[in-house]
């Protein structure tokens, strides 16, 4: 059994109401975009596995690609 959490970048370096775990209980973090260095210092210390799909970084040059053709601020 693996546990595996998948959690947007906004998340990342955030108090939260409840305490679920100590990070060492997850197999593998999934998200968007790379943590800071100290958060992803702390995930590779506790054996954590980080994943950014390559898809979301294109989405992401994507979308600010849009932004600034069309004159939208970031």
């Amino acid at each position: 059994e693996r546990v595996v959490v998948l959690a947007d970048s906004s998340k990342f370096g955030r108090n939260a109401f409840a305490h679920i775990g100590e990070l060492s209980l997850a197999d593998s973090v999934i998200t968007e975009t790379a943590p800071a260095a100290e958060i992803g210092a702390a995930l590779a210390e506790a054996g954590v596995e980080l994943l950014i799909p390559e898809a979301a970084e294109d989405r992401g040059a994507e979308i600010e690609d849009r932004r600034a053709d069309s004159g939208i601020p970031g």
